[in-house]
């Protein structure tokens, strides 16, 4: 009796059931995208440092290179939130 109320359980949640699947497919999809965008501002973000300390030990203006380095790690924030 109770194999045959958890088979009807399922059969009857199957809408619901396909609903969380769906969403659970798409929220890996955007895990992969979001890895890969990710990876690209990391070594974006890493190769703007180290032109930041190069200039900076030159004594050269980087204002707007840091300017560009706040933007990378608030982008970066975002696709992690």
């Amino acid at each position: 009796m109770a194999t045959v109320k958890a088979i009807n359980m399922v059969v009857g949640c199957q809408a619901s059931m396909m609903d969380l699947l769906k969403r659970n497919i798409l929220s890996v999809l955007e895990k992969d995208d979001t890895d890969e965008r990710l990876t690209a501002i990391n070594e974006l973000l890493a190769q703007k440092q180290k032109e930041l300390v190069s200039m900076a030990q030159a004594k050269k203006d980087y204002s707007s290179l840091a300017d560009e380095v706040d933007d990378l790690r608030e982008q970066r924030q975002s696709v992690l939130v």
